[in-house]
């Protein structure tokens, strides 16, 4: 029996997944980059609770692996563009 997602080839199983079995999602989930919640506080110059009050206010997603939170690099970039510009004098 092959899986879903395995290949099989004259000698048997490969072991590898077949790439045209995964659609784009799991084709994304596989090369996603992730963050740690410390890099991401470093990169963007902002504290864990601000970090955790745009996550509770949907502004920005996260993801949990076990007890582990990360941050997709995509959606810390989409969520940093949705930030609102200032013009003229600094606020």
């Amino acid at each position: 029996m092959v899986l879903p997602g395995a290949s099989r080839n004259s000698a048997g199983f490969t072991g590898r997944p077949d790439p045209t079995v995964f659609g784009n999602k799991e084709r994304e989930m596989r090369t996603l980059e992730l963050m740690t919640v410390a890099e991401f506080c470093d990169r963007y110059s902002i504290g864990k609770t601000s970090l955790y009050r745009e996550a509770n206010a949907g502004r920005l997603k996260l993801r949990k692996f076990g007890t582990a939170t990360r941050i997709a690099r995509a959606d810390a970039e989409a969520w940093a563009n949705a930030l609102p510009t200032v013009e003229g004098r600094a606020a």
